[in-house]
């Protein structure tokens, strides 16, 4: 039996024992942008009717006419989170934290970099996660986020995002 898995396309998802199940959804990241082209925010990942996740965490960065700013990091099953970096026209601004990029986050749910002066960064998918008793055979359709396209060649776009499912063992009655 499979006791843990990573649904990253659309699909239906067949429960293989009854028993008490984890699931996390993160929904797809945020596209960068500039100041004159929105970014474009990602798709929602839902586990059926039990599980939903959408929009972005963070707030999106104000151009500054400085130079290009890294795209939020996503879930990379260890970590979630993470500023992206900036660099600015002749030298090195502040440096990307946790999953975040100098150009793209890394990570399921990642935001897209803003490049140039009205460069805006994209915002990373939101996590949600539970826990509840599936039964053997069930049925789940599932609906992975997609990450926003860059309205502009001069961004990036955010990464989908995924749902896990981890087997925590025999439901309590």
């Amino acid at each position: 039996m499979i006791s843990f898995e990573l649904i990253e396309t659309n699909r239906t998802w067949t429960c293989p024992k009854t028993g008490r199940w984890e699931i996390t959804c993160v929904a797809g990241g945020q596209s960068g942008g500039t100041t004159a082209t929105a970014p474009v925010s990602g798709g929602t990942t839902s586990f059926g009717s039990h599980l939903t996740a959408s929009g972005t965490w963070g707030t999106v960065h104000n151009a500054d006419g400085r130079g290009s700013k890294g795209g939020g990091g996503g879930w990379t099953l260890a970590n979630y989170g993470g500023a992206g970096g900036e660099t600015y026209a002749n030298y090195y601004g502040a440096g990307a934290s946790i999953n975040g990029g100098i150009g793209n986050g890394f990570g399921y749910g990642a935001g897209g970099y803003g490049s140039g002066q009205a460069g805006i960064p994209g915002g990373i998918g939101k996590l949600r996660t539970m826990e509840l008793t599936i039964n053997q055979g069930a049925n789940i359709s599932c609906t992975i986020g997609q990450g926003g396209i860059a309205p502009v060649t001069s961004a990036g776009n955010g990464t989908a995002g995924v749902i896990s499912v981890r087997y925590l063992g025999e439901a309590i009655t």
